[in-house]
């Protein structure tokens, strides 16, 4: 999968596409030499925890950063959220004006949503709103579980061991030190839970979300990132190991296990 994933990206550097866009930028540079030369982004753009379970409420959270030589006046830009799927307004100014921002300097922004069911898709996006320009966009979806996370087992595994969803919530793979347990949020994203044991017993040590992602594209495209969604998971035990495989898709082009 790497070894086409490489090729792809190669195709496109080497394609007429590509040398006709550096043509243009080259062209056009003159004429936005005038711009304002404050540059603001959009740097990051998340919610506080990495998912969403049942009814909970949703904080997200949004940095702008300057990374223009020049100072924004205060006012001049501002930012939008919108609810696109599965989540209403709570807390938060949902169009705030931007502060004065030197160079080099950042605001961040909090607002909370509520889902406006336990289940389906929890899709929001921010924009960046700036006279003369463009708005700026990000979009994220956020895992949505319909039931709480699983307790932790008490047992303890003295050898590796692994088993599959197979009409569980979850499937695991753990020895008497680490454990490893995969969720499936809506849409079948796959949420790592992280355990180790301690004195006290298992105790969640970390969440790896999203498990994998591919940033690819065909020629005369934009690249763009693609999680890997799961269809279905295999244990396998042996005498001197476990092994738990994860089989499933990024978008529509790529295969993965």
């Amino acid at each position: 999968m790497q070894l086409g994933l490489y090729r792809k990206l190669l195709l496109m550097n080497n394609s007429p596409i590509r040398i006709f866009s550096s043509l243009a930028f080259i062209l056009l540079l003159p004429l936005c030499s005038h711009a304002d030369p404050s540059e603001v982004v959009i740097e990051s753009f998340s919610s506080v925890k990495p998912f969403v379970v049942g009814s909970d409420a949703v904080v997200m959270t949004g940095t702008v950063h300057n990374k223009g030589p020049a100072p924004l006046p205060a006012n001049s830009a501002g930012l939008r959220i919108y609810c696109l799927a599965g989540l209403d307004y709570a807390e938060g100014d949902l169009a705030p004006k931007l502060p004065e921002l030197m160079p080099d300097t950042t605001a961040s922004f909090k607002w909370k949503l509520l889902p406006s069911r336990a289940d389906g898709p929890l899709i929001v996006s921010l924009a960046l709103e700036q006279p003369g320009r463009p708005p700026a966009v990000k979009i994220i979806a956020i895992p949505h579980l319909v039931n709480s996370i699983p307790a932790e087992s008490a047992a303890v595994n003295k050898t590796a061991v692994a088993s599959a969803s197979r009409g569980r919530s979850h499937a695991i793979i753990e020895n008497s030190h680490i454990r490893v347990r995969i969720l499936r949020a809506e849409a079948n994203i796959p949420i790592l839970l992280l355990s180790s044991r301690s004195a006290g017993g298992w105790r969640q040590a970390g969440v790896c979300l999203p498990i994998a992602e591919v940033y690819s594209a065909e020629g005369g495209q934009r690249p763009w990132w693609e999680q890997f969604k799961i269809d279905d998971d295999d244990a396998s035990i042996t005498r001197e190991s476990a092994t738990l495989s994860l089989s499933g898709s990024f978008g529509l082009r790529w295969r993965a296990t």
